[in-house]
């Protein structure tokens, strides 16, 4: 036997059992019907018509895709899929892609009507997410509960970029943005509760905002929200008690999620070893 011969033979022996490691595809799988209609791609949802997507912004956009929009194909994916690594996100026919930031403009398509919702908006974006990323990343005991109850599995690498380097992302963003504000966790969630009681108030006694008849984007924009800070496992709940002492607000929540016709909240996706 000659000595290349050998070579290749050993290399062969040592590679023969080497464990593969393979990786699910971002991507979903090719659908015909994928070509010929547009398609929201969620995250952290699994796939039931029924189940509510565990991300903020993708639990928003499906609801209003449910109730107004049901041509369009809802897929889950991952971040990794999107061209900005931000989802969700349109794919339109003939490729054409609206991100994330410009879904509002895009699929609510009522300059005036936003521009009536927009100060009351910006109270769900503002002081109420920044309670949400607090409670969720800066608080440790919250944090750990996240950990081990909440961040979806995924396959090695991604577990870590994850369960570390997103969150560890999201906390160095959320420590810059409190130091540049001087907002200390007493002042962040005085200010949610303010802006949770500002909402009820104009809410009143209607079913939904500005006496509307069917859900407004501002009306399934606070039920996500609640439905995150309802169903997150946070030891420290006080933003969630900031939300339930309005009752209306549950009431509007709860009216949404029957029109959606949700009935569980994807716990397919939650790791509950």
């Amino acid at each position: 036997m000659s000595s290349l011969t050998k070579i290749s033979s050993f290399y062969r022996s040592i590679f023969k059992n080497f464990p593969l490691i393979t990786f699910e595809s971002p991507y979903p799988a090719v659908n015909e019907e994928l070509k010929t209609k547009p398609v929201l791609y969620v995250s952290n949802w699994n796939g039931d018509p029924t189940s509510e997507s565990m991300d903020l912004e993708s639990l928003q956009w499906q609801t209003w895709v449910k109730l107004y929009d049901p041509e369009i194909i809802l897929l889950n994916v991952s971040n990794h899929a999107s061209p900005d690594q931000n989802t969700p996100f349109l794919e339109i026919v003939f490729h054409k892609v609206v991100l994330k930031n410009g879904l509002l403009l895009h699929l609510v398509n009522d300059e005036q009507m936003l521009q009536i919702i927009a100060p009351w908006m910006s109270l769900l974006t503002g002081p109420i997410h920044v309670a949400l990323n607090y409670s969720m990343y800066l608080d440790e005991a919250n944090f750990r509960e996240l950990q081990n109850h909440w961040f979806t599995k995924a396959t090695w690498p991604l577990s870590l970029i994850r369960t570390i380097a997103q969150p560890l992302e999201k906390k160095k963003q959320l420590r810059i943005l409190t130091e540049e504000k001087n907002l200390d966790a007493d002042t962040i969630f005085e200010d949610a509760a303010r802006a949770f009681s500002s909402l009820s108030d104009l809410l009143s006694n209607g079913a939904y905002f500005f006496n509307g008849d069917a859900p407004s984007i501002l009306d399934i924009s606070l039920f996500s929200y609640a439905e995150m800070i309802l169903h997150l496992p946070l030891k420290n709940d006080q933003l969630r008690l900031s939300l339930t002492s309005n009752k209306n607000l549950l009431d509007l929540a709860n009216r949404v999620r029957a029109l959606a016709g949700y009935s569980s909240y994807g716990s397919v996706l939650l790791d509950d070893e």
